[in-house]
């Protein structure tokens, strides 16, 4: 059995599903099922895999946000 998964939003026109995605259905009876996605599942995977900064390397990383900010762009 063929599928086609599609990740998009639903605007207040509708989806948009192009006929080049839907050609391999052509002249066959389909089931449409709509599925609401969590939007927090991509989030929680990008957090399982970021890892912790120590308390000292935070403190520099800001310091160094800091110093950019500062940096005027003539001088640059």
């Amino acid at each position: 059995m063929e599928a086609l998964r599609l990740d998009e939003y639903i605007t207040e026109d509708g989806i948009y599903i192009s006929n080049e995605k839907l050609k391999k259905f052509r002249n066959m009876r389909v089931e449409i099922i709509i599925l609401p996605l969590e939007e927090n599942k991509e989030e929680k995977k990008f957090m399982k895999f970021a890892g912790i900064l120590k308390e000292n390397e935070s403190l520099k990383i800001l310091e160094d946000i800091e110093d950019c900010r500062k940096i005027d762009e003539e001088n640059w």
